[in-house]
């Protein structure tokens, strides 16, 4: 059913499915897409017990700004903004965050940012924090903290991998891969709030 939220300087539009008290789980889509993106990945989330909060992000679907007069941007920060205000307008302490494109941007800054407030980070295409006053640079660049654990998932609308990224999970043990190497592709439970 969707649903609509005042967060920050939006009215957010969103799909709410599984139990209210399953681990958070906010799916964010991309350009030019939109929650209808995750039409094949809500229903198995919450068969594990997750509770799937799919907004439409701004400028989408009926996600509105609250004041004619907010500056229209599409800049990471503002996306990451926008995904923080969702998370305290519905009163989530906590979530996996996961996307792609602008989506993936605005999970990838708000574990950056606020990592408190993130379980776990799924990002379509790889880590996507752009800093944009080192792009032309030639300075060396500083590697990221070390993640303890990466679950390669597979995705059947796309050949491109899909990372779960988690802060505190250990590695998974080599027994517990496959023979290629991969891991598990299907997670059989949502991960602990």
């Amino acid at each position: 059913m969707l649903k609509q939220v005042n967060a920050g300087v939006l009215s957010v539009a969103y799909h709410d499915d599984g139990a209210q008290d399953g681990a958070p789980v906010v799916l964010l889509h991309g350009f030019p897409y939109d929650v209808h993106a995750y039409h094949d990945v809500t229903p198995r989330l919450v068969a594990a017990g997750c509770r799937v909060i799919t907004p439409y992000l701004r400028g989408y679907g009926p996600t509105r700004f609250l004041s004619p007069e907010t500056p229209r941007s599409g800049q990471q920060a503002v996306l990451g903004n926008d995904l923080h205000a969702l998370l305290d307008a519905l009163r989530i302490p906590r979530a996996v965050v996961a996307g792609y494109d602008w989506g993936g941007r605005a999970a990838c800054i708000v574990s950056a940012l606020w990592p408190e407030r993130v379980i776990g980070l799924v990002s379509g295409a790889g880590y996507n924090i752009q800093h944009i006053p080192s792009g032309n640079s030639t300075k060396p660049r500083t590697r990221a903290p070390r993640l303890r654990s990466t679950t390669p998932i597979s995705s059947t609308s796309s050949s491109t991998p899909i990372a779960i990224v988690t802060r505190s999970s250990p590695a998974i043990p080599r027994s517990k891969r496959s023979s290629s190497g991969s891991r598990s592709a299907r997670p059989s439970r949502c991960p602990p709030s």
